[in-house]
């Protein structure tokens, strides 16, 4: 895993899927932790926050990112965007309703029965139906 602010959530379905989202990018891992593999193939823009994944599918996961710590957490303009990547394939940004880039950084992210939650560093809400 990468140094700074790292988010890690396993799979419900599957005990060895593990998701990263940090400072340097996105890694997953198939055996519970023990080696990480980068995924960062596709996305624009390389500073990760928040990770979710699919509950019905360890194949399916979302991060957000922007351009950089200062744009994230600056108080400007975020440039934010949240990406999906399914199974090997690379990056793809999510729209299905978002703002494109989104007014905030997303802090959390929660993926559910084919939608997305964010939540916005602002305070805001917002969802997707592109899950």
């Amino acid at each position: 895993m990468r140094a700074g602010r790292t988010t890690v959530p396993a799979h419900s379905r599957t005990s060895a899927r593990a998701y990263e989202a940090g400072g340097g990018g996105a890694a997953f891992s198939t055996d519970a932790g023990e080696s990480w593999q980068p995924a960062d193939e596709g996305r624009d823009r390389h500073y990760t926050w928040s990770v979710a994944v699919d509950p019905n599918n360890p194949d399916w996961w979302y991060v957000s990112a922007s351009t950089g710590p200062y744009a994230a957490h600056g108080g400007g303009d975020p440039q934010a965007r949240i990406y999906r990547r399914r199974a090997a394939e690379p990056w793809r940004p999510l729209a299905g309703g978002l703002p494109e880039p989104l007014s905030a950084m997303p802090y959390a992210l929660l993926a559910t029965d084919g939608r997305l939650f964010a939540g916005l560093a602002d305070g805001q809400l917002s969802e997707s139906r592109d899950g």
